[in-house]
């Protein structure tokens, strides 16, 4: 497994002491060599590979599930919740785990042999002992291409009366730069064990001229189809290079493509997910989208000072090839107040909504951040208080 590590150069912390700088430091401090390319057809682009600072969040089935070991641990009388995790392209491929939660203990077959008794660092340990366990420093190999792939991930488990869950997290992932035509991004990709581009991955994207981390804002979800700057394209994934990279190709595809009429001010990002994933900052008035529709989108406003604010798309959007097609969201901004009276209470309910009724709210909500209410009578104030967005 390989693992950088080295100075940031924005903050002066190492990579992984703080999570914020790391993703930050992995990808606004790697070096594009060269000149942009003439992008033709397809090219190609390395991926380095991070141990950490990526959060990719997969669910693990629990319930009803049945798995038996040819070898086990004396558990004793104790409970023991017994799973699988898919790792690899082939589906039949897997790594068996047993949680002790009384002893708060994780059985890993990671040799895959259904013997729990004889894997190098298994068992691990968790330091919670109630009902939620968290257990760390977990790496999982998976063979993509033929080479041996590490993914450090975190799982978690929860047990209610009648009821458990679990989730894995992946905290590794691969970043670097790529030139479309004649602009770059910034780009990570985060994969979910399965050695493949789809999409329960992620992309971490961001042009290159903006400021990049691991945030809300950049992270979309992975697609084989992406269209950017009006261009649509097929990326994919391999496991050429050293060590544990990963490389990326996009190659052009040949689509029909219509032009969409866009209002609104102060976007930032615009993304919509359909015939493709098309991710648009700060979107023209005139876009290239491809033809089809769209059934959800994401929009975000940049108010300045590093402020940002997230609305759903209230509608699905039909791109015509006609080039009819119309998209409004973002600016200028409406606020509401809904007063209803209960008695001799009021219930304020609070809506910031954008040019087509999408309704937004602070993605950095602290309590400074909220909108804030006060009522006076005769110039006293009698009440105050603060909203939640939406």
């Amino acid at each position: 497994m390989t693992e950088r590590a080295g100075p940031c150069m924005m903050c002066g912390s190492m990579y992984g002491v703080k999570r914020g700088c790391f993703v930050v430091a992995i990808l606004a401090c790697l070096l594009f060599i060269g000149a942009v390319p003439s992008f033709s057809d397809t090219a190609s682009f390395p991926l380095q590979y991070y141990n950490a600072g990526f959060n990719l969040e997969i669910s693990i089935p629990l319930e009803g599930a049945e798995f038996v070991f040819k070898k086990e641990p004396d558990f004793g009388k104790r409970k023991i919740t017994r799973g699988a995790i898919p790792v690899g392209r082939d589906k039949s491929r897997f790594i068996g785990f047993a949680w002790d939660q009384d002893e708060a203990k994780l059985h890993l077959d990671l040799n895959r042999n259904l013997d729990l008794t004889d894997d190098e660092g298994s068992p691990f340990s968790s330091g919670d002992r109630e009902w939620g366990q968290a257990f760390s420093g977990i790496t999982i190999q998976a063979d993509v291409g033929g080479k041996t792939i590490p993914y450090n991930v975190t799982m978690h488990f929860w047990k209610w009366p009648g009821m458990t869950s679990g989730r894995l997290t992946v905290l590794s992932g691969w970043g670097g730069e790529v030139a479309l035509e004649e602009r770059k991004w910034r780009l990570a990709f985060v994969d979910n064990l399965d050695g493949e581009l789809g999409e329960e991955d992620q992309f971490i994207l961001a042009p290159h001229d903006q400021p990049f981390e691991h945030s809300q804002l950049n992270t979309v979800k992975a697609s084989q189809r992406l269209c950017l700057d009006g261009r649509l394209y097929r990326p994919a994934i391999s496991a050429e290079g050293k060590e544990s990279d990963l490389r990326m190709a996009f190659s052009e595809l040949s689509e029909p493509m219509a032009e969409v009429e866009f209002e609104g001010r102060h976007v930032r990002r615009l993304v919509l997910e359909g015939p493709a994933l098309v991710v648009a900052d700060r979107p023209a008035e005139k876009l290239v989208l491809p033809v089809g529709t769209y059934g959800r989108g994401r929009v975000f406003l940049d108010a300045g000072q590093g402020v940002i604010y997230e609305a759903q798309l209230r509608k699905s959007i039909e791109v015509a090839r006609d080039g009819s097609t119309r998209l409004r969201a973002g600016g200028p901004l409406n606020q509401t107040v809904d007063i209803t009276r209960y008695g001799s209470r009021l219930s304020l309910n609070y809506r910031l909504e954008g040019v087509d009724g999408e309704r937004y709210s602070r993605m950095d909500q602290t309590s400074a951040s909220k909108p804030r209410v006060v009522i006076t009578r005769n110039g006293k104030q009698v009440a105050s208080g603060t909203f939640e967005y939406g």
